[in-house]
């Protein structure tokens, strides 16, 4: 009985959904959907249970997850942003106040990061890459358009594919239209701002963990990757957009549930419903079908390479 669950596992390995929001390439790595965000997660739970108690010995458990989620993931390296994170949050409650001491417990962690990022250099695993890389003014470009992009397919799952690649290769120019995207990053920055100001922490928070945990996938920085987005990056940022839309359609209800025209009307109220409902059943079919087709790792492939440029069409692999 084993053998055959572990075979109907390997033959299906090859493609996985998260709900209804995005389809992840599972392809026998499973760390990147398991491993990193378990000890990551973990190490965020331990963290909040130190600031609680004050006892040391989590703390210790904290850094013990964040070594075992850099054994991982290179994006595990990320973590002490999102310490930071926390503490700022707690601050912010006033539930405690930012001291000489909540510094110094982050310098383990950050010398940690650098000895990692160092090992890696050493080893040549997802270094810097200067040479043939994009432009400054283009990879900022190319950050705003990811980060955007990232939010339309987690509210609107459509047209997934395993990964998109770039529009262009080093060298072309790029079209106008992507500049577009980084009017619209500004102002989902002075959302997440105009949040901060009116108390409002819980999007506040959400919308800052889903930026600081896709923050290494958003190619400001030039890392090796034949691939401007991919649904899989966002499988730990997910949980702060899973925050901020929970927070997003509460808040929803509670404003129309006072207008009289639907609070008074069985039929409209009935029809939001249903209309729910067929939304949600329709991410359900689409990841279904999704999974269906993706069978193995061609298929998977197959139709991304309709989208790629010429160029990148050898590049597919991560």
């Amino acid at each position: 009985m084993a053998e055959v669950v572990i075979s109907k596992i390997k033959q299906n390995s090859e493609a996985t959904k998260l709900g209804c929001n995005s389809t992840f390439y599972f392809d026998g790595h499973i760390n990147r959907l398991c491993v990193l965000p378990t000890f990551t997660l973990g190490s965020l739970l331990f963290y909040l249970q130190y600031k609680r108690s004050r006892k040391y010995s989590y703390l210790v458990l904290t850094f013990l997850g964040y070594v075992l989620s850099q054994m991982s993931k290179e994006q595990a390296i990320i973590l002490p942003l999102n310490l930071l994170l926390i503490d700022f949050i707690l601050h912010t409650y006033k539930s405690q106040n930012f001291s000489l001491k909540i510094t110094l417990e982050k310098i383990p962690f950050f010398l940690l990061a650098f000895l990692f990022w160092y090992w890696s250099a050493q080893n040549n695993l997802g270094i810097l890459e200067l040479e043939g890389a994009y432009s400054w003014d283009q990879r900022f470009v190319f950050g705003s358009y990811s980060l955007i992009v990232y939010v339309i397919r987690f509210i609107l799952p459509v047209n997934l594919l395993y990964f998109y690649g770039f529009p262009i290769v080093t060298g072309e120019s790029l079209s106008w239209f992507y500049y577009g995207y980084i009017i619209i990053a500004s102002f989902l920055l002075l959302y997440i701002i105009d949040l901060y100001r009116n108390r409002v922490f819980l999007p506040f928070f959400g919308l800052l963990f889903f930026g600081i945990n896709i923050l290494l996938v958003l190619h400001i920085l030039p890392m090796p990757r034949a691939m401007i987005t991919a649904d899989r990056y966002m499988y730990l940022s997910i949980i702060g957009l899973s925050v901020w839309a929970v927070w997003g359609a509460n808040h929803l209800y509670q404003v129309v549930k006072q207008r009289k025209w639907l609070k008074n009307n069985k039929v409209q109220q009935y029809a939001a419903g249903g209309l729910i409902g067929l939304f949600l059943m329709g991410c359900a079919i689409y990841s279904n079908v999704l999974t269906r087709k993706w069978d193995t790792s061609e298929t998977i492939k197959r139709e991304v390479r309709e989208y790629l440029h010429p160029t990148l069409i050898n590049e597919t692999s991560e």
